[in-house]
């Protein structure tokens, strides 16, 4: 029996769409979660970066801004040298100075390597390094 005049889904019909919507709607609610914890790590990683840049122009111009003191005044404030860079997020800030004696260090003065290190918790987030030289 046909009837000729009417047209439509059938119930079936529109539950199978129903579940296939359903179906699609899982997984794209699922990748979703995924860009939400991805946003995240990437706001931290470009917080530790920003601060170490940061910390690297404050030592530049500590010494830049302080001629008398200049080389040696950065070195020795030691590893609290950034302090004064504000730590957003919980990040951490570590500055180590090492002796730097390679080819780079030009003739007749005595180099250092600033070592600036950004750290959330356990996590390293950024390492950057600096050559500082005596003139």
């Amino acid at each position: 029996m046909t009837r000729s005049g009417m047209h439509g889904f059938t119930l079936i019909e529109l539950i199978m769409v129903i579940v296939v919507l359903a179906i699609a709607a899982v997984a794209l609610l699922s990748g979703y979660g995924q860009v939400a914890d991805t946003i995240g790590t990437d706001a931290s990683l470009q917080a530790g970066v920003q601060l170490a840049r940061a910390c690297g122009e404050y030592l530049i111009a500590e010494r830049r801004d302080n001629p008398r003191k200049g080389y040696s005044s950065v070195i020795s404030a030691g590893s609290s040298i950034c302090n004064v860079v504000p730590d957003p997020q919980g990040l951490t800030v570590a500055v180590t100075f090492t002796p730097y004696t390679a080819a780079a260090c030009p003739a007749g003065t005595t180099c250092t390597l600033a070592g600036i290190t950004v750290t959330q918790g356990s996590e390293t987030l950024d390492t950057t390094s600096l050559m500082l030289a005596s003139y």
